[in-house]
């Protein structure tokens, strides 16, 4: 679908992703614990509160985390929705050439029903024929 704008939201997701990505990287350049953005989700992180206990690593990984997690399901969202549109896109261009041929044909119809008509009422009546 490339840069096709859909109602403004396609760029708002694009926006958004940029972003996120804009204020983890600038995160993680004052952190040493490495990059938020690489961690993948593991679900026992986000079990327990965050507390006064755990450490500003263990709070940075659970963050992480769930950035992780969220930017995951963006892009599956955002993949799903481009390629259903691709999906959509395809089907109404079949249909829009489906129509256009239904029309030429039947407008072809319509001319030849029309011009046999012509034809038969030019023809002389024959009195040996019965109407209905």
């Amino acid at each position: 679908m490339g840069d096709v704008k859909i109602d403004g939201r396609k760029t708002k997701i694009r926006n958004q992703e940029r972003q996120i990505k804009s204020i983890s990287d600038s995160q993680d350049k004052g952190e040493n614990e490495g990059d938020s953005g690489r961690i993948k989700y593991e679900p026992e992180r986000a079990i327990g509160e965050v507390g006064s206990g755990v450490g500003r690593a263990a709070i940075h990984r659970i963050i992480g985390g769930i950035l992780g997690l969220f930017r995951e399901v963006m892009r599956e969202a955002s993949d799903y929705m481009d390629e259903h549109g691709e999906r959509l896109e395809k089907r109404l261009v079949d249909h829009k050439q489906k129509k256009a041929s239904f029309l030429e044909k039947s407008a072809a119809l319509e001319t030849e029903i029309a011009r046999l008509l012509e034809q038969v009422e030019k023809l002389p009546e024959d009195p040996n024929e019965e109407e209905e």
